[in-house]
């Protein structure tokens, strides 16, 4: 759920792009072959970057996934940066989820229709 924009920062934010505030949006983060790693929280998304708060402090590999459980997308994306539990993300694609196999579906709690002719 989308609350509002979020206010730019008086500190210098290079941020280019409008950034929304989410309101208890689930994520996982997961490495580059679809493993889980962690959960965590959306604080905010743009189109090319989000804020996440992880569950656990704990290091990330730079190239990670990550799904978001609402509205059922994921995203390939480098990590921009990490200070404790938040972490800022650059977004470099979106990935279809029905392009997953069924096994990472599984592992994701992702339920999609596909469609196999």
């Amino acid at each position: 759920m989308v609350l509002a924009p979020v206010a730019a920062s008086p500190n210098g934010d290079k941020r280019t792009e409008k950034r929304w505030r989410s309101h208890l949006r689930s994520a996982k983060i997961l490495d580059v072959n679809t493993r889980v790693l962690t959960e965590s929280q959306i604080r905010d998304r743009s189109k090319r970057g989000a804020r996440l708060r992880i569950a656990k402090n704990i290091p990330l590999p730079r190239r990670i996934r990550f799904v978001d459980e609402i509205g059922k997308q994921v995203f390939e994306a480098s990590i921009a940066w990490q200070r404790g539990c938040d972490i800022g993300v650059s977004v470099l694609t979106e990935i279809d989820p029905r392009c997953l196999t069924r096994a990472e579906l599984m592992r994701l709690g992702l339920k999609i229709r596909r469609l196999d002719y």
